[in-house]
């Protein structure tokens, strides 16, 4: 039932709404174009270009956000085959393989633009299945314990975010470098943990059904997302008695120039993520309802419109045709949002992902 109100309510939005045409999303992509041209100079004259990073591209919107991203000139590290690309094989369900993939990109580059964060399952099982590999005890016993849409939806995607931390604080880009973490309207429907779930990692763990499992690991997100913009820095800020005082300055310099993050909602696609839900619904939106749901092409104009257009102010919001919406029971308890955050920075850290 989820799944069935959102669907439909994101019908009624659509054909409710005079969409993007085709001419005027070009018109817009162009304007981006001109401001990437015009305060990139420092990349363009060493020969290098921005940099995004994009997981989830081999699905149906993430083809779409590469398309754009591709007109606007951006190296990307994703999934796909062409000279301004590098392809990186990263199973999302697999500790130790999200954090070889983020020590790969960290000999690639030297900085970092753009992280969309758009990988994403839904209504997949919580079976657990391991080989004899080389992941550590401690990967592996998360694995076993967090329940698979919060493993791939969440924790792999801050996980990577908080690894590229310092790669986005040398941004080019005059706003600093920018998260966007795909979530969903079905957030609203997701469950706010309490303070005793937040303690004991509990919230994690939790599996009632997969449309409620997915609806809080969008949640999770846009939770994340709030507790980077209004908490993080003071984190970072502490880690500079760290450093040796020849290091300071250079620390310090870095740690000045802010990170973006914003969460969003793309749209109901009709796709790939839709294979695991029942046939039923599956065959409504993937054939009868694919024809008027929102299309990948606009959805991805939209990914790319917030994550390059300078006019929007993020401070972590979560957006909904690039509009911030208002995710009842979030903004009321700051606290709640900063021990949510906390929490999953020890779970993160006790993983072994590196925060830069």
């Amino acid at each position: 039932m989820i799944g069935l109100y959102y669907v439909f309510d994101e019908l009624i939005v659509d054909l409710s709404q005079n969409m993007y045409d085709k001419n005027e999303m070009e018109n817009e992509m162009n304007d981006i174009l001109e401001y990437l041209n015009k305060y990139c100079d420092k990349k363009k004259t060493s020969g290098g270009n921005g940099v995004a990073l994009v997981t989830g591209t081999e699905g149906t919107i993430g083809r779409e956000i590469f398309n754009f991203e591709e007109h606007n000139n951006e190296r990307q590290l994703l999934f796909k085959n062409n000279h301004l690309v590098t392809y990186i094989n990263c199973d999302m369900k697999n500790l130790k393989n999200v954090k070889d993939a983020c020590n790969s990109i960290k000999k690639m580059i030297d900085s970092l633009d753009l992280i969309i964060c758009n990988a994403g399952v839904m209504c997949i099982d919580n079976k657990k299945n391991f080989n004899n590999n080389n992941d550590n005890k401690i990967e592996k016993f998360y694995q076993s314990i967090i329940e698979n849409h919060s493993l791939i939806n969440f924790i792999s995607h801050v996980g990577i975010v908080n690894e590229m931390k310092k790669l986005l604080k040398k941004s080019s880009f005059p706003q600093g470098g920018k998260v966007v973490f795909i979530s969903s309207s079905t957030c609203h429907a997701g469950k706010i943990p309490t303070l005793k779930e937040i303690n004991e990692g509990t919230f994690l763990t939790q599996y009632l059904n997969g449309y409620q499992a997915y609806a809080n690991s969008k949640l999770y997100l846009s939770m994340y997302s709030l507790y980077l913009h209004n908490f993080s820095h003071t984190k970072d800020g502490n880690k500079l008695t760290d450093y040796k005082s020849n290091e300071k300055c250079e620390c310090r310099d870095i740690n000045k120039r802010k990170i973006q993050y914003l969460s969003l909602h793309p749209g109901v696609v009709a796709g790939d993520l839709y294979k695991h839900v029942n046939f039923i619904f599956q065959y409504a939106i993937c054939n009868i309802l694919k024809v008027i749901l929102r299309s990948p092409v606009v959805a991805a104009y939209y990914i790319t419109e917030i994550s390059l257009n300078p006019i929007f102010k993020l401070e972590g919001r979560y957006f909904e045709n690039n509009y911030p919406v208002k995710i009842k029971g979030l903004l009321e308890t700051p606290n709640l949002i900063e021990k949510f955050g906390r929490k999953v920075d020890d779970v993160l850290e006790d993983i072994g992902f590196n925060f830069s």
